[in-house]
């Protein structure tokens, strides 16, 4: 007899990359699997215990307003041991909600997306359900060294799937068994797997849906997932350059930064600024965007390497330490750039657009630089992990995909 698998999905409102990749995983075992498979998402963090709601509103001020102090605040989190040790009988906060929680939809799979729900977190798991549980982590960082925290490592995990070798090294390295450790690679939205907008696609989409001009060099300036963005520092530097490019300004949930921007645009009319609200089409705007101006987080990288999108790092406020493995990545690419003042962006733009081979070589460079893993492919060597670590005669998942269509992923990247 088969049911369907049951998989909790762990993240947090930290940022962009956590919550991104939970609802990519789930969007595909809905597109694929329909309803052999029951996927939940849980905000662990600020879900359990209002103390936890804070940590992570903390976390959030400093990426917008203090970066440069989140390195004390990750060098406090790297070695504290009490946030995880949460054994059964010591009681910690948050406790008694996580317990609830796995009674209540009996979870099969859990995945954690996010570094600090990786070990107490599923040391208790499998204590309070049985020993059939799988644990999954799903690291969103894209690169090693200094900045990669060991909360991201547990040993006893069953399944650590990376997005890179680099990742993979740097998890072996930290003690996770290779058997343990697979690189199945990104796995993006379904928007960013469709056909390649074509010259006449990208024309009517700047055009009519975004108002702009279709032969213009277009400056998508990025908001993370917290809302941290310059774009009024930005803006006010570019105001030389009016006649030779537009931006793109994303708002996100930030109702107040798009008032701000719609000021702004209504005292310099001449100036070509689209500031867009929340949006769910960033596949089509990092491919109709000449770049994307954004803090080196790695969803957003990895999603403007997918698109061909140049991206300049926005350091402003200083560098959080995570955000070094995505600028390390870059780096060993030769495709990294980076402002630490807003004039800066002025000086690249203008260099590029003087001297546009430059840029062209870049742009080739980011589009050799793609991950080209197939999602489809992805998520059956997850599916097939998960039955080969489950075998027991009671326990058979129907997990075959009810739904392929290899054709919408057949594409290839534009030209510079």
């Amino acid at each position: 007899m088969t049911y369907p698998l049951r998989i909790l999905i762990l993240t947090s409102n930290t940022g962009y990359a956590h919550n991104a990749a939970a609802n990519a995983f789930r969007e595909w075992c809905e597109y694929l699997y329909g309803e052999k498979i029951i996927v939940e998402i849980e905000l662990l963090l600020e879900n359990s215990h209002a103390n936890y709601h804070k940590l992570v509103n903390f976390y959030n001020f400093i990426q917008r307003n203090i970066p440069l102090l989140h390195n004390l605040y990750y060098a406090i989190l790297e070695y504290q041991k009490d946030l995880q040790d949460i054994r059964p009988g010591k009681p910690f906060v948050g406790k008694n909600y996580w317990i609830k929680r796995l009674q209540d939809f009996s979870p099969d799979v859990i995945l954690s997306t996010h570094c600090q729900i990786n070990l107490g977190y599923f040391d208790l798991a499998k204590q309070i359900l049985d020993s059939h549980l799988i644990c999954m982590t799903y690291c969103t960082e894209i690169d090693g060294g200094f900045g990669f925290t060991h909360n991201w490592i547990n040993p006893k995990v069953d399944i650590f799937w990376t997005q890179t070798p680099e990742v993979s090294a740097q998890a072996v390295k930290m003690g996770l068994r290779p058997e343990q450790v697979f690189d199945w690679g990104t796995l993006l939205n379904r928007s960013f797997y469709e056909p390649v907008l074509t010259e006449e696609d990208e024309k009517a989409f700047l055009q009519n849906e975004l108002g702009l001009q279709a032969d213009r060099f277009t400056v998508l300036l990025g908001t993370g997932g917290a809302g941290a963005n310059n774009h009024l520092k930005f803006l006010r530097q570019l105001l030389p350059l009016e006649k030779r490019i537009q931006v793109i300004a994303l708002c996100g949930k930030n109702a107040v930064t798009k008032t701000k921007l719609d000021e702004w645009q209504v005292s310099h009319p001449n100036f070509s600024l689209c500031a867009l609200p929340f949006t769910n089409q960033m596949a089509k705007l990092l491919q109709i965007s000449s770049v994307v101006v954004a803090r080196p987080g790695a969803r957003t990288a990895i999603e403007s390497i997918h698109c061909g999108c140049p991206m300049i790092f926005n350091l402003m406020g200083g560098v959080m330490p995570q955000e070094l493995l995505a600028m390390r990545y870059f780096k060993d690419r030769d495709i990294a750039h980076s402002v630490h003042w807003a004039k800066e962006l002025r000086i690249i733009l203008e260099f590029w657009l003087d001297a546009p081979e430059n840029y062209r070589q870049l742009k080739t460079r980011v589009i050799a630089s793609k991950l080209n893993h197939h999602p489809e492919t992805i998520m059956k060597s997850i599916m097939t992990n998960i039955q080969e670590k489950s075998k027991d005669g009671s326990f058979f998942w129907d997990i075959n995909p009810v739904s392929l269509e290899t054709n919408i992923f057949d594409h290839s990247s534009r030209s510079p």
